[in-house]
């Protein structure tokens, strides 16, 4: 380049004489030309004018000289820009070299609330066709085209550390599950799970002719008996425990208070022929019935509030 700026004035003293372009007026002026926006890690070249491009040769000598001209330099242009971005890509390969994700994930988590932006709407707002899922490359794209500062070969990383179970797509879950590891929603369904079927193994040692009825509100809620209050099923240290007031209670110790057939100290024989059947016979296992109203991926419902209660009639 310091080579073909000392040769330009050569050139151009030898094309001095070759007239100028008539140039038509149909450029759109500055202030109306669309706006574009584009992003890159990259900073973009200013545009870089083609020198003697207004000159109008008149001998085939000079037209051969502007257009060797034109051509060295276009081929020089080219080969400066590919330099400066293979220079781009060796520095993101040293910072790349100390890449962290969990850095990379704070530092994301951190943009995300300077946003006042919650991590739903995030993926939504990559999801666009709405299926529940996004591609390594649209995430990746996404977040090289915002303000983030990355560059693609931590996006390369990252979306592979998205994609947990490596099929291309990233779903809500593992979308979740990589930015906030404290709220894994897969954990959250297997305790829901171990929940559910622990319940229903307690609740099917039932031997009253009429069944202790017990109903899933929710993915931690449930209803015990006839009452109508909400209450909490959680799992604390291996044990499956139940909300009762301000406290906790093992689910056990709870069915022993308020299953019939298994309140101790009740020998009134009206209670005994009311809950307890003729023979002592046991019965089938009896499963938990859930509720039309289970939540959503999406919902927020299943956040541990306090137990909900209704006024008696």
């Amino acid at each position: 380049m310091e080579e073909l700026n000392k040769k330009f004035p050569e050139v151009e003293h030898a094309t001095k004489a070759c007239k100028h372009k008539s140039i038509t007026k149909l450029q759109i002026s500055p202030s109306k030309r669309p706006i574009t926006k584009r992003r890159s890690t990259l900073k973009l070249q200013p545009v870089v004018p083609i020198p003697l491009e207004h000159l109008d040769p008149q001998t085939p000598e000079l037209s051969q000289l502007v257009g060797q001209w034109q051509k060295l330099w276009l081929l020089a242009v080219a080969r400066q820009t590919r330099l400066e971005q293979q220079q781009q890509t060796l520095k993101e390969m040293e910072e790349f070299a100390n890449f962290d994700f969990n850095i990379w994930r704070k530092r994301y988590m951190l943009w995300i609330s300077h946003l006042k932006s919650r991590i739903l709407d995030v993926f939504r707002s990559i999801d666009r066709d709405e299926d529940g899922r996004i591609s390594q490359k649209e995430f990746a794209d996404y977040v090289l085209n915002s303000k983030f500062p990355t560059n693609s070969l931590e996006m390369h990383a990252v979306a592979h550390i998205f994609d947990v179970n490596s099929d291309g797509f990233i779903d809500y879950y593992e979308f979740v599950s990589a930015l906030h590891p404290s709220r894994d929603p897969y954990r959250r369904t297997l305790d829901a799970d171990q929940i559910n079927e622990e319940v229903s193994r307690q609740v099917s040692q039932c031997n009253c002719p009429k069944r202790f009825q017990v109903e899933q509100i929710s993915a931690n809620r449930y209803r015990f008996g006839e009452s109508q209050q909400l209450r909490m099923v959680r799992i604390l240290r291996s044990t499956l425990m139940v909300r009762v007031g301000g406290g906790w209670t093992a689910l056990d110790e709870f069915l022993v208070k308020n299953d019939p057939c298994r309140v101790k100290g009740r020998t009134n024989l009206k209670i005994k022929e009311k809950y307890l059947s003729p023979g002592g016979s046991t019965s089938k296992g009896l499963t938990v019935s859930r509720s039309n109203s289970s939540l959503s991926l999406y919902s927020s419902a299943s956040a541990p509030t306090s137990p909900l209660t209704r006024k008696n009639r």
